[in-house]
């Protein structure tokens, strides 16, 4: 059977919120497989789902990911042609 979470126990490493560490035990528990908490709204009668990034594409392979299956879908071309992409290394400031 796959391991779709991990859970963690350890010292509190969060500076996000406050900027400096808090004293005491954290319990942290993640989810590696998006496609139960997706599930879980379904089973709750949801109905659509708006998902909408520059960088979901393949379609196919993100529909897995979530374990849904998308009917709709619109999938479009890049915008930016060739010419407008730069790449490179800049050495020094």
């Amino acid at each position: 059977q796959p391991q779709f979470f991990v859970t963690r126990v350890g010292p509190d490493t969060d500076t996000f919120r406050s900027g400096r560490k808090k004293a005491g035990p954290s319990l942290s528990y993640w989810c590696f497989f998006p496609g139960l908490c997706l599930q879980s709204l379904t089973e709750k009668g949801v109905g659509s789902f708006l998902l909408a990034s520059g960088t979901l594409s393949p379609m196919d392979s993100f529909a897995h990911e979530l374990a849904l299956d998308f009917p709709v879908r619109l999938e479009n071309p890049h915008v930016i042609q060739s010419n407008q992409v730069w790449g490179g290394i800049v050495t020094c400031g």
